[in-house]
């Protein structure tokens, strides 16, 4: 197993509750979502998309949102300052209800874009350093020319075929297609990631860590020493040491007992 693969082993989205969204004309909505992972979701139309201390997006038809650790964000028909003219700000907090099916109708007149929000839990602790290293807002846009990636149509594809019906342990399979689509996010965020940039997540990549790192994620109980895992590396001792510091911002025991620690916190809670 890779050391991605064995590190998101570790880091598992649970209790996925999504809610469809009909837009019409004059509207905007606001969502808290802190300490959850979101997912918008548009299926068809556009939306102005607001994130504090972000620029504005705008999203259309086959794009793909994540916010990994959600933020106060809202969501509207409007740009600029039209926002604040638009009708009384709609809470979205308190309408996820599980797997709600009938659509929640916004604002008035024809229907501009229609938008399916999922929103589910993930252990901060346990996912510390990967939500460190990941953007606020993580976007995949349909492609013009080729459309949006082939595993994306094929989970939405699934996805809208589980929610479209109640069939029994449809709520672990909801849970595992938003892992899937969790998982590709990170994949594909840090294939674009430049090789000298300076992000936890290289190491994932890089031919001397990752094998350093699948190692501890696989034997956290092993008593490792520095020497054992520069071997790990094919690395002398003090190249290893120095190398995995300036790569990791750590030493290789302090990543070490870290991970021990958040894996103990992690079986007692």
């Amino acid at each position: 197993m890779d050391a991605l693969s064995q590190i998101l082993e570790d880091i598992q989205l649970t209790h996925a509750e999504y809610l469809f969204i009909h837009g019409h004309e004059r509207w905007y909505a606001t969502l808290e979502t802190r300490g959850l992972t979101v997912f918008y979701i548009i299926l068809e139309g556009s939306i102005h998309f607001y994130l504090e201390q972000q620029a504005p997006q705008v999203l259309h038809t086959g794009d793909l949102v994540v916010l990994p650790l959600g933020r106060q964000h809202f969501l509207t028909d409007c740009i600029g300052s039209k926002v604040q003219d638009a009708t009384k700000p709609w809470d979205l907090t308190p309408e996820f209800n599980g797997h709600r099916q009938e659509p929640l109708l916004l604002g008035q007149g024809s229907l501009k874009a229609q938008i399916l929000i999922v929103r589910c839990a993930l252990d901060v602790a346990m996912a510390r350093p990967l939500l460190s290293s990941l953007p606020h807002l993580m976007r995949i846009e349909r492609d013009a020319q080729h459309g949006k990636p082939e595993w994306l149509n094929i989970g939405l594809a699934f996805f809208a075929l589980e929610t479209s019906q109640n069939r029994i342990g449809r709520d672990i399979l909801i849970n595992c297609l938003i892992n899937m689509l969790f998982i590709e996010f990170i994949r594909d965020y840090v294939e674009r990631l430049p090789q000298h940039a300076d992000n936890w997540l290289t190491a994932l990549i890089d031919p001397r860590l990752a094998p350093v790192l699948q190692a501890i994620h696989v034997e956290p109980y092993k008593n490792w020493t520095v020497a054992d895992l520069a071997q790990v590396a094919c690395m002398s001792r003090s190249n290893f040491a120095r190398y995995f510091q300036d790569k990791m911002h750590t030493s290789p025991l302090a990543y070490l007992w870290d991970y021990r620690l958040r894996l103990a916190a992690w079986y007692l809670r």
